[in-house]
């Protein structure tokens, strides 16, 4: 963290984000990814993979034309992106926070969508002065 901005995240593998990078991909990684975004998960590895790609290759077009850096957590429901200055991860999933904009502390979600990293449900747990 830096003292004001987005909140990047440092991959440690290659397919941390994007599972389409990963070295083996099985036909379980592929459904569960596809529950995960709320696709059908139905049919042979192909039409599957079919799916994801078609999502994946929308949703990057998304990034690209809101000039979302996929290494960024992302808050789509925000029309103004938070400025962080600090943070504890409580897990892989559930981040606390200090948001330097609007100087609360809150906690929220990290959910992978197979490009990049959105936050959602932030929650104000207190706010804080100077």
């Amino acid at each position: 963290m830096s003292d004001g901005g987005p909140m990047k995240a440092i991959l440690f593998a290659d397919w941390a984000i994007n599972i389409f990078s990963k070295p083996k991909v099985k036909k379980d990684d592929f459904i569960h990814l596809a529950n995960q975004l709320q696709l059908s998960s139905s049919g042979t590895v192909v039409q599957i993979k079919k799916r994801l790609n078609l999502y994946s290759s929308s949703l990057r077009f998304k990034y690209k034309h809101n000039a979302v850096q996929p290494d960024e957590i992302h808050f789509w429901a925000s029309e103004r992106q938070p400025s962080f200055e600090t943070m504890v991860c409580k897990d892989g999933e559930l981040i606390y926070t200090a948001r330097k904009d609007v100087q609360e502390i809150v906690s929220f979600h990290v959910q992978k969508d197979s490009v990049g990293l959105r936050g959602v449900n932030m929650q104000q747990i207190i706010k804080y002065g100077h």
